[in-house]
């Protein structure tokens, strides 16, 4: 397999892991992107809840502003104290 091949097959696997699961980009601490939202159950200045493809994640911080909304992509930013995670039992 050549090196053009091999690639091809490296993009694809990583785009496919992305769309199974929830993508979280965390930005010095002000600034978050997470993939995979279905729902958001929580938001308020100081806590944001969410349910993504994986499970629920919480946001505890300050400030919190909601500053873009795709179809399953959002980007909050604000002063991040803390993220948790709660994989979902769900298959």
């Amino acid at each position: 397999m050549g090196k053009k091949q091999a690639m091809k097959r490296l993009i694809d696997s990583t785009k496919q892991a992305a769309e199974s699961n929830t993508v979280i980009e965390l930005l010095g601490f002000r600034t978050v992107q997470i993939e995979g939202v279905l729902d958001i159950l929580t938001f308020s200045e100081d806590l944001v809840r969410l349910l993504t493809i994986s499970g629920e994640l919480s946001l505890f911080g300050n400030h919190f502003v909601l500053t873009s909304l795709s179809d399953d992509c959002l980007i909050f930013s604000g002063e991040i104290q803390s993220l948790e995670c709660e994989r979902s039992t769900r298959k």
